[in-house]
């Protein structure tokens, strides 16, 4: 192992990286849903800006809360990833 950029020096940006991809997955999520309401057919974001224009309460409650459901378990995934690779110094372990 080589003592410079070897195992020593990734363990110590780990909580970097992965504070990165916690930020870019919240990130990535928003801007998905946002591109599909303006410019796609199909997907998530256009189906609760459809429901939204012809009133229907139920569908776009439903969107919403599939929205934040598809949010919740990206955080869960990463914090599960986190304690994993950092262990003890992982948040709230």
């Amino acid at each position: 192992m080589n003592p410079v950029g070897g195992r020593p020096s990734r363990l110590s940006a780990s909580p970097d990286i992965l504070a990165g991809m916690r930020l870019g997955l919240t990130v990535a999520l928003i801007l998905s849903v946002v591109c599909e309401m303006l410019a796609a057919r199909q997907g998530l974001g256009n189906w609760i800006l459809l429901a939204s224009r012809s009133f229907r309460a139920a569908d776009l409650y439903a969107g919403v809360i599939l929205l934040g459901a598809l949010g919740y378990a990206s955080s869960v995934l990463v914090t599960r990833i986190e304690r994993r690779v950092l262990g003890s110094r992982a948040p709230g372990s």
